[in-house]
């Protein structure tokens, strides 16, 4: 209704022609319809029902989305000993090379004298 309203000051002020303001104007009442039967619909308990089927199967295929298998007790660690490694590595990665990295085969760079 209020966006009607505008088509009529935008005739008033020559904005837009009768011609389309009546064209704009049905289209803001479909619009309008549309929104008032979502609405309804969203009320009603139909959608309730829906609403709930749907996290129902959201629920149920939750570990399929995080690809795992569904939730089991965890098993027991059979093996002795399994502590984790937790000392430094002796020899850290070297520092990355941007000449010499896969994919760039193209000339070496090279200092820009102006700065």
């Amino acid at each position: 209704m209020e966006s009607q309203n505008h088509l009529g000051d935008l005739v008033d002020k020559g904005y837009i022609d009768q011609q389309t303001r009546d064209r704009l104007g049905a289209l803001a009442e479909t619009a309008l319809e549309e929104v008032t039967g979502l609405m309804e619909y969203l009320e009603s308990p139909e959608a309730l029902r829906n609403a709930r089927r749907a996290r129902e199967r959201r629920i149920a295929n939750r570990h399929l989305r995080r690809g795992r298998g569904p939730r089991t007790t965890p098993e027991p660690n059979l093996e002795p000993n399994l502590e984790p490694n937790l000392e430094p590595n002796p020899e850290p990665n070297p520092e990355p090379n941007p000449e010499h990295e896969p994919g760039t085969e193209h000339e070496p760079r090279t200092e820009n004298p102006e700065q």
